[in-house]
C-alpha cells in the first residue's frame, strides 16, 4: 500500500514530543476502495485525513491499496483502523468478519446511488441487448457498480457477459472506464451514477456526448467501518468526529472535497439487498482480487 507523505513531519513532531512527554501515540491508517485513479483518490481524501488527525490528537495516515481486497484483508489484520468500502466489499467482509460502522455519507444528495450502463451517442447501443458482440470495459472486478451490479444487470437481461460480449476488459479506476468508452477502446463500460460528471467536472459538455442505457438497483452509498479489534472508547470518538463533520467549516470543506455532503448513521440492514444480490451471483471474498 502506498502512504502519503504529508504527515511525516507529523510523525517526526510525534516522535519527538514522544521523548519528552513519554511513548509517542501509534498513527491510525485510512484505507479506500480504488473505485478512482490513486491521484484523485489521494487528492479527495487527504484533507479528511489531515481533518481526522487534528480533531483525534493523532497522525491519520491515509493508505491507497491497489486493489478491493487490499482493504478488506487490511481490517482483517490490523492494519487499517479507519476504511471506506463500497456496498459489495462491506457485504462480502461481513461474512467473513464483524466490521464497525463508522457512518454513512451521502453523496449528490443521497444516501444511495445505482450504478450505470453507458455507451457514446454516436454508437448503435440503445439497451443491453444490443450489447451482445460490442467491447465492454469494467471497472475494478471488486467494485460494486463498475462490475458487479452491472454483470447481474446483463444477466437479468439474457446477455452473459463470458459469452455473448466479444470482449471485456477490467480497466480499474471508474474515470478509466469514461475514458475507455470516450477514446473507442471499448463500445460501452459501467460506473456509478455521476461517474460522467465528475470525470469531465473541468468541461461538462463532454457529458453530453455519452448515453446511458441501463440503470442498476439502487444500493447504498459506501460506507466508513473500523475493524473488529477496534477498543470502543476510540471508536466512539472517531464516530463522533465523523458525524459531527458538517457541524465545523473546516470538517466541511473536508467532506466536500471527498465528494460527501454529510454524514449519517449507518445501519448494517441497509445492505441485505446487496447480500441478496451477491448470492445469486455466488460471490465471496475471492471475487474482490
Amino acid at each position: 500500500m502506498r502512504t502519503i507523505k504529508y504527515l511525516l513531519p507529523l510523525l517526526l513532531l510525534g516522535l519527538v514530543a514522544g521523548c519528552s512527554r513519554g511513548p509517542s501515540v501509534r498513527p491510525l491508517h485510512m484505507a479506500i476502495v480504488p473505485f478512482e485513479k490513486v491521484s484523485k483518490l489521494e487528492a479527495e481524501f487527504n484533507p479528511m485525513a489531515r481533518y481526522l488527525s487534528q480533531k483525534l490528537g493523532r497522525p491519520v495516515i491515509l493508505t491507497t491499496p491497489t486493489d478491493y481486497l487490499g482493504v478488506v484483508t487490511g481490517l482483517q489484520t490490523g492494519q487499517v483502523d479507519i476504511a471506506y468500502l463500497s456496498s459489495f466489499p462491506y457485504a462480502l467482509a461481513t461474512s467473513k468478519m464483524k466490521l464497525h460502522l463508522i457512518a454513512l455519507p451521502w453523496q449528490f444528495g443521497s444516501p444511495t446511488y445505482h450504478g450505470i450502463i453507458f455507451t457514446l451517442k454516436t454508437s448503435n447501443i440503445h439497451s443491453i441487448k444490443d450489447l451482445k458482440g460490442k467491447t465492454f470495459a469494467f471497472g475494478d472486478v471488486g467494485s460494486t457498480s463498475g462490475y458487479l451490479l452491472p454483470r447481474g444487470l446483463m444477466l437479468q437481461n439474457g446477455i452473459n457477459p463470458d459469452k455473448d460480449l466479444a470482449h471485456s476488459y477490467n480497466v480499474g479506476a471508474a474515470d478509466a472506464v469514461v475514458k475507455a468508452v470516450a477514446h473507442h477502446a471499448a463500445d460501452a463500460g459501467a460506473g456509478y451514477d455521476g461517474v460522467l460528471q465528475l470525470t469531465y467536472s473541468h468541461d461538462l459538455q463532454k457529458v453530453k456526448l455519452f448515453r446511458v442505457i441501463a440503470k442498476t438497483i439502487e444500493v447504498p452509498n459506501g460506507v466508513y467501518v473500523a475493524p473488529p479489534n477496534m477498543k470502543p472508547a476510540l471508536l466512539k470518538r472517531i464516530r463522533y468526529v465523523f458525524m459531527h463533520m458538517a457541524d465545523d467549516p473546516a470538517g466541511r470543506a473536508a467532506m466536500k472535497a471527498a465528494e460527501n455532503d454529510k454524514m449519517v448513521i449507518a445501519n448494517d440492514r441497509m445492505f441485505d439487498q446487496v447480500r441478496k444480490i451477491a448470492k445469486i451471483l455466488n460471490l465471496d471474498l475471492s471475487h474482490l482480487k
